[in-house]
């Protein structure tokens, strides 16, 4: 169902780029400020002078990002592969003490309309966020970072060549040496055919990258309606990553509220206590992912209400409610549909900012810049493959796919297909 292509590839230049680990970034959307301030300052070749371009008036970066990427190929900082090729890529990390490990693979996507069950989707976007892309990718035609996407394949056919595949070059990225990356090239004949046959019968979920798709499905059409030269439009820069593999996990994303005016804790209880039974509790180090991993492996729909101060309410969701249908029940929709509109009241919510840190919605809470920060289980991958599939689209940061694959390794440049 999938049509995928090998490319020839932008990348750095490994003879004057001597630690790449300094020049990729991670996702545009996820950099914080403290991450921003090191990749600016630590190579004049980071791909976030390219990402997150500088620029004033604001239409002026568009235009340093072209310029930039224009002059970086001139000098050869940028180069393109002389072969059409697949990337395979490791992604380690640890978590809970123990070493964990991902396996894609990168190539071109061929963009398609949502309708043909070929590309699914599982949240939904915002236009602000798209224009910022679309503007980015009018300017430079280059994709630079990966949309991460999953599929379904129980043969486990792209982890068994990284497992015979000889070592290759391995690198720790500055913005987090708690990660490491390996990457292969595949550029052999006759394994780029088995990888195209093997995607042809697979459907692939969008886990990480809903704005960058849906910009370049726009381009796309525009392109083919003005009769713009060659394909490389149709094509996206592309992560494929088999859901059967063990170690990959979502992570929950937290809220941080802004009410209209502050609440006391009596009146928060007042108003959600028809939902939910309330438990007043002082945080004293417990583990909070503990908590809620053991609330969601005894079935009980929870939510850790984080006052501040160490003020914290327990939330469980009364049984009698669930309507044992997955959509209605998931903790997301729960949160946003019960908790937030029903119990504390639309006209309640100033504002709702995001956060995957439970030590930054604790200081955050505790300096009294929000009224409340609610902590909440993820949903599980078989749960947003099994609701795509259906056609739902969850809230907005939902989901968070962890280890995100780094910004700058491999890029495609559309001129180059």
């Amino acid at each position: 169902m999938v049509e995928i292509l090998p490319f020839k590839a932008l990348t750095y230049n490994n003879l004057k780029i001597k630690h790449l680990s300094q020049v990729v970034s991670p996702p545009y959307d996820v950099i914080s400020e403290q991450q921003d301030t090191l990749l600016r300052s630590i190579s004049p070749y980071n791909i976030i002078n390219l990402i997150l371009p500088a620029g004033s008036p604001a239409t002026d970066k568009y235009l340093y990002a072209a310029t930039t990427l224009n002059q970086w190929i001139r000098e050869d900082i940028l180069q393109f592969e002389s072969q059409r090729c697949f990337y395979l890529l490791e992604e380690s990390f640890k978590t809970g003490g123990q070493k964990k490990r991902i396996i894609g693979f990168i190539g071109l996507n061929k963009i398609e309309e949502y309708s043909t069950q070929k590309v699914l989707r599982h949240e939904n976007t915002l236009p602000k966020a798209k224009q910022d892309r679309l503007n980015l990718l009018e300017s430079t035609r280059a994709n630079f970072g990966l949309v991460y996407t999953i599929y379904r394949d129980q043969t486990n056919f792209i982890e068994k060549i990284a497992d015979s595949c000889p070592e290759q070059f391995k690198f720790k990225p500055s913005y987090d040496p708690t990660l490491e990356f390996r990457l292969w090239k595949l550029c052999q004949p006759d394994l780029i055919q088995k990888i195209i046959k093997l995607m042809a019968a697979k459907q692939v979920l969008i886990a990480d990258g809903h704005h960058r798709y849906e910009t370049s499905r726009i381009y796309g059409q525009k392109a083919n309606q003005e009769g713009w030269p060659g394909q490389g439009h149709e094509y996206i820069l592309t992560l494929f990553v088999n859901s059967y593999q063990k170690d990959i996990a979502i992570y929950p994303t937290y809220r941080l509220v802004e009410t209209e005016k502050p609440l006391k804790i009596e009146q928060i209880i007042d108003k959600i206590s028809p939902y939910f039974n309330i438990k007043i509790k002082t945080y004293d180090g417990f583990s909070i992912d503990q908590f809620l991993v053991d609330r969601k492996n005894n079935q009980i729909k929870s939510f850790l209400i984080y006052m501040g101060n160490g003020l914290t309410l327990e939330a469980d969701y009364k049984n009698n409610l669930l309507k044992n249908d997955l959509w209605q029940d998931l903790d997301v929709n729960i949160l946003h549909n019960v908790l937030l509109d029903q119990g504390l009241g639309k006209s309640m919510v100033k504002n709702i900012d995001f956060t995957h840190s439970w030590q930054h919605l604790k200081s955050e809470l505790d300096k009294g810049k929000y009224n409340m920060g609610i902590l909440l289980n993820a949903p599980s991958v078989s749960e947003v493959e099994t609701l795509s599939r259906q056609g739902y689209l969850m809230p907005q940061k939902s989901t968070y796919f962890y280890p995100k694959p780094c910004t700058g390794l491999v890029m495609y440049k559309l001129d180059s297909y």
